[in-house]
């Protein structure tokens, strides 16, 4: 990984996620909780100043009416004969205080209700609003949180990756140094063995016949190896030197008629099949080859002769019944084709070739329900083949204004 991709955020790895929307901003949840208790305290102190001012007012009238009631009950003392109405006077100025007393309880006790009501009201309009902005907070939350999470596990799966390639890169470099050494000891050892011939050292001295098979027989393996890698050249290369090495090698001549029908050399590829039929004429294969190589020529009627040379020694030889009917239909004898094309479905229904077969023999036969079934079926097995084959056949000229012909050979079809 490089540099840019780690951590930043801490010397371990773990990495600070920044959330937005959290802590102190204009307008946003903290500063709605702050305006709320800014708020109750102002009502709380405003009922407060109210009761205070009635207490301070209700106060002082109580305490000059109880020092006019005390003047009074002294007086009376001095004069026995208004002692009667003192005490009543002091009575009813004693009870003064208790009714403005009573009168501001009263008064109290309607404004606490109020502020009470005024102070719940207000709280929750602003727990209201708060709880929008919080539910709006809490979902940009969780989006952060989502992203740094993706990034987080991106960033961790990158230096899983990194760090397993190290490894293989690592391992792979050992093994090399450890086949370099191993390389390094042989070279060794063979400096310090005896200058004796290789052949010799292996084995006892071989007549000249069996040196050529086995020369042969690597020539031969290095023309497979060469036709896997589809170098065509070169194999044809390797395999003349296996029949130069051993003329009777059938094997070598059927696959230099293999490379030479690869490259488009039919005719050459006809005398070679001849020369090793006549070494192995018991193989159905090489009939095989010989008849669809003379397909190629248009030599129909041959190729038909080595179709049945090949199928009288592999009666269930699936791909030579498909070649037999596909140049049974060029001779225009169709019912026979289609007979082939049958055989060959019998033994594998999933092998597209005879369906396409029986498709072009309908058409011919100007039978466009039939045709476009099997073609259908072809292209369905193998999409890829029988398209493009479809698309040159002139056997389908007639079906070529067919809707459905025409989505056949589209991608959809």
């Amino acid at each position: 990984m490089d540099r840019a991709d780690t951590p930043r955020n801490g010397a371990d790895g773990i990495v600070r996620v920044k959330l937005p929307g959290v802590g102190p901003r204009r307008g946003g949840v903290m500063g709605a909780g702050r305006g709320r208790r800014r708020d109750r305290a102002v009502i709380v102190l405003g009922g407060a100043l109210i009761l205070g001012m009635a207490v301070a007012l209700m106060a002082p009238s109580g305490m000059a009416q109880g020092n006019s009631a005390l003047q009074d009950v002294q007086g009376a003392n001095s004069g026995a004969n208004n002692l009667e109405a003192a005490v009543q006077g002091a009575i009813a100025r004693s009870l003064t205080p208790t009714l403005n007393l009573f009168y501001g309880l009263m008064a109290a006790s309607v404004a606490l209700p109020v502020v009470a009501i005024a102070w719940l009201t207000l709280g929750q309009r602003v727990g209201q609003k708060g709880s929008g902005r919080s539910r709006l907070d809490r979902g940009a939350i969780a989006q952060e949180v989502r992203r740094e999470l993706r990034q987080e596990f991106q960033s961790a799966l990158q230096q899983e990756l990194q760090q397993v390639k190290t490894d293989l890169d690592r391992q792979n470099q050992a093994l090399l140094e450890r086949v370099y050494q191993d390389l390094d000891r042989l070279r060794d050892q063979l400096e310090q063995a005896p200058n004796v011939p290789m052949a010799a050292a292996i084995a006892p001295p071989q007549p000249p016949e069996a040196i050529a098979g086995a020369d042969a027989e690597l020539w031969y393996v290095r023309g497979n190896n060469l036709c896997e890698l589809q170098r065509y050249d070169d194999a044809l290369i390797a395999f003349e030197k296996a029949l130069e090495a051993r003329p009777d090698f059938y094997a070598a001549w059927a696959n230099r008629a293999y490379v030479l029908d690869r490259m488009g050399r039919y005719r050459e590829a006809i005398a070679a099949i001849d020369r090793a039929l006549r070494l192995k004429p018991d193989y159905g294969g090489l009939w095989y080859n010989r008849g669809t190589i003379l397909g190629k020529l248009q030599r129909h009627a041959d190729a038909i002769a080595a179709f049945n040379r090949a199928l009288r020694l592999k009666p269930n030889f699936v791909e030579a019944w498909n070649n037999r009917g596909t140049s049974l239909g060029k001779l225009q004898r169709y019912d026979e084709a289609i007979a082939a094309f049958d055989r060959a479905l019998q033994l594998d229904p999933d092998f597209a070739g005879p369906h396409y077969g029986k498709a072009c023999c309908y058409a011919a036969q100007q039978k466009g329900e039939l045709a476009i079934e099997h073609l259908h079926r072809a292209v369905q097995l193998d999409p890829a083949t029988y398209r493009d084959l479809a698309r040159s056949e002139p056997d389908f000229d007639a079906l070529r204004h067919s809707d459905l012909f025409t989505w056949l050979l589209s991608d959809e079809g």
